[in-house]
């Protein structure tokens, strides 16, 4: 992982994950990304 990188875990119920994923995959969203914007967005809205 690179200096400038980080993770956390996210703990979700299954169900909501299975439902997340279809959601992304059926999108052609990458999740990991799609979570980042809604981290930044949240964080800029935020200050």
């Amino acid at each position: 992982m690179a200096k400038n990188e980080a993770s956390f875990i996210i703990r979700l119920t299954q169900k909501d994950l299975d439902a997340f994923n279809e959601i992304v995959e059926a999108n052609a969203i990458n999740r990991a990304e799609l979570i980042r914007q809604w981290i930044k967005e949240y964080v800029d809205n935020n200050k």
